[in-house]
């Protein structure tokens, strides 16, 4: 990024993290969500749904309970604020080559920490 844009990208963060608060995630979405999550169960497989570091900051719920499956959820600058900065970012919503890369690592041991729970 260039330092102008750098700068603007951390100025809508904070203001995307100041105005962030629960979401239910949009009724046509969720019944994707789940048709897609049946799909995986028939085919004998337990479905785990990502959400990637982008720029929406807010957390997202499932109208419905129980939701679908499993979240990893990355869209958090806080708790992931390396996948934010702006030397491993392109713009808002994609990472560099460095960024995918901690992105992949923090993904993978999401995963092994969620398939080792009882």
């Amino acid at each position: 990024m260039s330092p102008e844009r750098a700068e603007n990208f951390r100025r809508k963060l904070a203001e995307e993290v100041a105005a962030a608060r629960p979401e239910f995630i949009d009724p046509n979405t969720e019944s994707a969500y789940r048709d897609c999550a049946a799909r995986i169960r028939h085919l004998g497989a337990a479905p785990i749904f990502v959400v990637a570091p982008g720029f929406f900051q807010s957390p997202l719920l499932f109208r419905k309970s129980p939701p679908p499956g499993p979240l990893l959820v990355f869209n958090d600058c806080k708790i992931y604020p390396q996948l934010y900065d702006t030397k491993v970012r392109v713009d808002e919503q994609h990472l560099t080559n460095e960024g995918a890369a901690e992105f992949t690592r923090l993904l993978a041991l999401d995963f092994v920490g969620y398939a080792r729970r009882p």
